[in-house]
């Protein structure tokens, strides 16, 4: 079954995402920092990403990097509350799909679904 990851280091903002798409039927798990994420999982095609860019330690720009070197690459949602500019240099060249920009309502992310 395909899977949403969260990877946010703000437990408000993950544990939001996460419960609103347990209620829209979809399986989503929440993890606070890119380091805990590779501990535990390796997505696959059909799995979705979402990725805050601005996480501690290992930066949100290179967990998709690492991501995107996958066989079996998942789809790839940025959330970040960065400035335009700041954001557009950082996800350059990067396979992002989406992206949502903080903060956010319901309505942005059920336009993903």
């Amino acid at each position: 079954m395909p899977r949403f990851y969260i990877v946010e280091d703000d437990s408000a903002v993950g544990d939001s995402l996460a419960v609103f798409l347990s209620s829209h039927g979809h399986d989503a798990v929440r993890y606070g920092d890119a380091e805990s994420f590779f501990r535990e999982v390796v997505p696959v095609a059909g799995d979705t990403l979402i990725v805050d860019i601005g996480l501690p330690g290992m930066s949100g720009s290179q967990l998709i990097r690492w991501v995107s070197k996958l066989r079996d690459e998942p789809s790839i949602i940025v959330i970040s509350g960065k400035s335009e500019l700041n954001l557009r240099s950082e996800l350059e060249g990067l396979p992002v799909k989406r992206l949502i920009r903080k903060p956010f309502d319901a309505s942005a992310v059920e336009a993903l679904l």
